[in-house]
C-alpha cells in the first residue's frame, strides 16, 4: 500500500491487467485515461522490434510527468469542447501516450538505435490527401490512413506534418469544413444532412468547428450568402 497527498499535476500509471484498489478522501477531480493494449503493442513493436511483453509498463504512483500532464490537459479540454468525437484526434493522442509509456514508463528505458525513418515519398502524401478528400464522409482513423499508403501509424503523423505543415487531424477538419462550406452555398440540403456528408457526427459537431475555422455559424453563413 502506498499513501500520499496527491495534489495537482500528479499522475499514477497502472499497467493493464493489474488489480488496484484506491481510497480517496475529500472531493478530488480525477481524470482516468485508458489506453488500448493494441495501441501500446504497436508502439513497442515499432520502437523496439519486440512484443509488448518485453517492454512491460512499470507502475508509477503520484509522479510528475510534464508531457503526460499536457496530454491529459488536452484530453480534458477535448472532453469539454467535444473534440474527442474526432476519431483521428483521439488516435493521435493515443499514439503519443503509447510512445511515451514505452520510452519512459516501461521495463525498457530507451529504444534500440534504429535507422532514422526517411521522409515519406511525395506520391504517398499526395495519395493520402486524395484518399482523405474521397472519404471525408467516412470514419478516417489513423489506422485506415496509414494502411492506405502502407506507412506505420506511429510514423504517419510526423511524416504528414513534415510534408503538409499541419497535423492529419487539422487537415481533415479543414477539408471537412470546406466541404460543408461549399454545400451550404451550393445546395438546399438541411444543415444536419450537410454535417453528415462532410464527415461530422452531428449538426452541433459541424457548428463547433465551422465557427472556429470560418468565424460564423453554418446557419449565419448560409443566411447571409457569405463566401
Amino acid at each position: 500500500m502506498e499513501r500520499a497527498l496527491i495534489g495537482p499535476r500528479r499522475i499514477c500509471v497502472t499497467p493493464g491487467g493489474t488489480t488496484a484498489r484506491w481510497q480517496h478522501h475529500g472531493h478530488p477531480e480525477i481524470l482516468q485515461v485508458y489506453l488500448r493494449q493494441s495501441t501500446y503493442t504497436a508502439a513497442v513493436n515499432e520502437m523496439y522490434g519486440c512484443d509488448a511483453s518485453a517492454a512491460e509498463i512499470v507502475p508509477r504512483f503520484a509522479i510528475l510527468d510534464p508531457l503526460l500532464e499536457q496530454l491529459a490537459l488536452t484530453i480534458a479540454a477535448g472532453l469539454r469542447d467535444n473534440s474527442v468525437r474526432d476519431g483521428l484526434y483521439v488516435d493521435t493522442l493515443a499514439q503519443m501516450i503509447a510512445v511515451h509509456f514505452a520510452r519512459y514508463h516501461s521495463s525498457r528505458s530507451e529504444p534500440i538505435n534504429r535507422p532514422t525513418a526517411s521522409a515519406a515519398p511525395k506520391w504517398k502524401i499526395r495519395r493520402l490527401m486524395d484518399f482523405i478528400e474521397e472519404n471525408l464522409d467516412r470514419d478516417l482513423s489513423l489506422e485506415a490512413l496509414a494502411a492506405e499508403v502502407h506507412i506505420s501509424p506511429l510514423y504517419l503523423p510526423r511524416a504528414f506534418k513534415a510534408a503538409v505543415g499541419q497535423s492529419t487531424h487539422q487537415y481533415v477538419l479543414q477539408r471537412r469544413v470546406e466541404r460543408a462550406r461549399k454545400l451550404l452555398g451550393n445546395s438546399d440540403m438541411p444543415i444536419a444532412e450537410i454535417a453528415l456528408c462532410a464527415g461530422f457526427s452531428s449538426q452541433s459537431h459541424l457548428s463547433d468547428w465551422f465557427l472556429r475555422f470560418v468565424g460564423v455559424s453554418p446557419a449565419t453563413y448560409r443566411r447571409h450568402g457569405l463566401s
